[in-house]
């Protein structure tokens, strides 16, 4: 009876430690790299249904300013579609050009959903198809998913990784088409409402047409409500927004790594899925820590194995993606919470 009241009481007392993060060491790191993160940002992180630590590095920048989130936006997009997935609408198999015939005629035809969410179309993009400079060309989705119909092909579809965000647009686009709703009508009211992401828009603020691969601006509050999703498997404050089989499915890896012709200098070491990263895998080969970058500062990354989310804001673009930054506070954190509580 002893051994097992001093059991129950170690058992409570490592519940009690790992409800509050020690953030004395992690302060350190983040104030210490102040510079480097453009003197204004901040982080959140969360666990077991609450925010345990949140710091900004200066009084002018919260996790409530909204700021552009670039390429993170994908994740977003991405379950909007793995929703569609999953209701049967559409399918990874689904070619495009039933729904957009014009990528036809230019030898398009056998582009899929599933290729769209994982880089494997074979569309020759250039460095800035995917900004939102590129997007104010255009009046709308339409009219910019057509205009990549006329890109060139770089290899046959299906046969090279080459990271280009944009490719998610065409998928988005065909969401539009199925549904004769607007992107950002669909986003909002099937993933940002959900998630209480108030501070969260993909509409354009300087013209031209949305942009679902690069265009959305949001804060940390509300990204940190996307992250505290993934990792309750789909659930959001007792909303399921996605099955565990849907959020499991964006964690896939739809090609081999001889495949690989580009990826960007900060996700060397990671894989991509549909719409997010896998950044680091368990001793079983699964997914243990996903995550989004705009690769200039911002950062939102879930943990599954530690069962908690961070996201790390600057207030502005930087030169790098700062990884270094990350994984020396994601080093602190991992120090303080079990390892083996949400892997299997």
């Amino acid at each position: 009876m002893k051994k097992l009241f001093l059991l129950l009481s170690i058992s409570l007392f490592a519940v009690i430690a790992y409800a509050q993060l020690d953030t004395e060491s992690i302060d350190r790191v983040l104030l210490n790299n102040k510079k480097q993160l453009g003197n204004d940002a901040v982080m959140l992180v969360y666990k077991d249904d609450k925010v345990v630590y949140k710091k900004k590095t200066s009084d002018y920048f919260d996790e409530r300013a909204r700021v552009s989130i670039g390429n993170a936006s994908s994740w977003l997009t991405a379950t909007l579609i793995l929703q569609y997935i999953e209701n049967g609408t559409i399918s990874l198999d689904t070619k495009i050009a039933d729904y957009i015939p014009i990528y036809v005629p230019y030898s398009k035809k056998y582009i899929t959903i599933g290729h769209c969410l994982a880089h494997l179309t074979g569309i020759e993009f250039k460095k800035n198809d995917n900004s939102n400079s590129y997007a104010a060309k255009f009046n709308t989705l339409e009219e910019m998913v057509n205009s990549y119909a006329k890109k060139e092909i770089r290899a046959n579809t299906g046969t090279e990784f080459w990271y280009a965000s944009m490719e998610i647009n065409i998928a988005a686009r065909v969401i539009e088409v199925v549904t004769k709703k607007r992107f950002e009508q669909l986003i909002s009211q099937k993933v940002l409402r959900p998630l209480g992401m108030k501070s969260t828009s993909f509409s354009p603020t300087n013209g031209g047409c949305v942009n679902p691969a690069a265009g959305a601006e949001s804060s940390a509050n509300d990204y940190l409500n996307f992250l505290s999703m993934i990792v309750n498997k789909g659930v959001y404050k007792g909303k399921r927004i996605l099955s565990e089989e849907s959020v499991n499915l964006m964690f896939n890896i739809a090609y081999t790594q001889n495949m690989v012709k580009h990826i960007p200098d900060a996700a060397e070491t990671f894989e991509h899925g549909f719409g997010t990263w896998v950044m680091e895998k368990n001793i079983d080969g699964k997914p243990a820590v996903v995550g989004a970058t705009d690769f200039l500062g911002l950062w939102g990354i879930a943990d599954l194995c530690r069962g908690y989310a961070m996201v790390l804001f600057p207030k502005k673009a930087l030169s790098d993606a700062k990884k270094s930054v990350l994984y020396t506070l994601k080093e602190k954190i991992d120090e303080q919470l079990p390892d083996n509580t949400h892997c299997n």
